[in-house]
């Protein structure tokens, strides 16, 4: 058995005569956390487990708050729509599945392809989603009726990471050997390849702004 913490920072201003505040840990997790997100109001946070669940968590208290199951492989990336209400989860087990918070069974359940799901994006007001795969492709997904719409190729590596720009104009995805390329989704096709790390990418994130992305 393995407890698995997750660590809070402190948020409010500390001065010369405060000490920081101690880090809240939420337990609950049997497996190593796989994926984290906040929710947009910044009142719930949202984690994924290689035990195959999601836990919904109070950032004020660390109080659990739900449990979604359903997933039968490690759960490799989180999406929260900027509602903060639909949840969308990939996974080892092939699939995507569309959780409507409180709700326990998801409202939609997509079956990616022969390959783990490890990279997930998504776009609430175009109702789209993005999955990456171990098999290098790029899938589209129509959320409304559960389709897929299309595939982006370029890739010659597993894919880890995913994001939409806020205005929905751009995509941009990342594969195990560091590079990260930029598509127009409108278009469906590759704006640009950037070998930007030497190394495996996690994370991708887009700025509000949408002149600045950031990568890891």
């Amino acid at each position: 058995w393995l407890a698995l913490l997750l660590m809070i920072l402190a948020t409010s201003p500390v001065t010369a005569q405060q000490e920081p505040a101690a880090p809240a840990t939420l337990r609950g997790h049997q497996g190593p956390i796989t994926a984290v997100s906040y929710t947009p109001s910044g009142k719930q946070i949202v984690t994924a487990s290689s035990d195959m669940t999601i836990r919904l968590w109070q950032a004020s208290t660390g109080q659990e708050l739900h449990v979604l199951t359903g997933h039968t492989g490690q759960i490799t990336s989180l999406a929260v729509d900027p509602a903060g209400r639909i949840i969308l989860s990939g996974a080892a087990d092939n699939s995507i599945r569309l959780w409507d918070i409180p709700q326990p069974d998801p409202l939609l359940q997509l079956t990616a392809a022969a390959v783990p799901v490890r990279g997930l994006a998504a776009h609430g007001p175009s109702g789209h989603v993005v999955t990456g795969a171990n098999d290098g492709l790029v899938r589209v997904w129509n959320l409304r009726d559960g389709k897929e719409l299309y595939q982006l190729k370029g890739h010659l590596a597993p894919l880890v990471a995913a994001a939409f720009r806020a205005d929905a104009n751009q995509l941009a995805t990342a594969d195990e050997t560091g590079m990260l390329r930029l598509w127009d989704p409108l278009l469906r096709s590759e704006l640009q390849r950037i070998g930007v790390h030497e190394g495996t990418l996690r994370m991708l994130a887009y700025h509000p702004n949408n002149q600045q992305l950031i990568t890891s």
